[in-house]
């Protein structure tokens, strides 16, 4: 008798052999796997190698005949857990890491936001919010496993304050805001208006911030 069928399954999973003549009986010579005694369906229990029996029963005087063949047991494959920053700006990147490595990243809406397949490497390219997914391949019989994370791209603020004014040489300069109208955070560089020297004042945005920079130009007015 010859036996046909896939030779490895995943635990958990089956994979169904066949012989000629139809008439003989299913056996496993091990633990590690499990086979219908009439359907030949064997089914994967833990890591290993299982050897599977089929038997004919003889005739007349004739001993029964069996034959072997080895199923390779694999175990499931773990995409692991995804961790990285799930909030980044327009333009901006985060790189996304898997507790398991060997796998594969895809993003389901790359014109919200790319991620290289290798590296992990997450760039927002518009506002919205799309999902990665990354998937181990599985082996042995095993499917391929999926884990996701989901990642939003916000678009870039610009912080809104006055963008010039004017004042007079040695009168009371006004105190630099260091939030914005729209809330943006900051620090200005020069931090204080000069009241005797007309410039240009910039603020950038504390770190984290979806903002880019903004500047103030101040024009010192010499006295009458």
């Amino acid at each position: 008798s010859a036996i046909t069928g896939t030779a490895a399954v995943c635990i958990g999973e089956t994979t169904t052999l066949t012989a000629t003549p139809a008439a003989g009986s299913w056996t496993v010579g091990n633990t590690n796997a499990s086979v219908d005694a009439a359907t030949g369906v064997v089914t994967g229990v833990s890591s290993g190698v299982a050897i599977i029996n089929y038997t004919v029963s003889g005739t007349g005087t004739c001993p029964n005949a069996t034959a072997s063949r080895t199923v390779t047991v694999s175990p499931q494959p773990n995409a692991g857990v995804i961790s990285g920053n799930q909030n980044i700006c327009a333009g901006s990147t985060s790189t996304f890491a898997s507790t398991v490595a060997g796998g594969t990243w895809s993003s389901a809406n790359t014109s919200i936001a790319t991620i290289n397949s290798t590296t992990g490497v997450v760039a927002g390219v518009s506002p919205g919010t799309t999902t990665i997914s990354y998937i181990a391949i599985g082996i042995g019989g095993c499917p391929n496993v999926m884990a996701t994370r989901t990642v939003t791209v916000n678009s870039i603020v610009t912080p809104n304050f006055f963008s010039a004014f004017s004042l007079c040489s040695g009168s009371v300069a006004p105190v630099l805001a260091t939030t914005s109208v729209n809330g943006i955070t900051g620090t200005w560089l020069p931090s204080t208006i000069s009241n005797t020297t007309s410039g240009t004042y910039s603020f950038t945005p504390t770190i984290g911030q979806c903002a880019t920079t903004a500047t103030l130009n101040v024009t010192v007015i010499p006295k009458v």
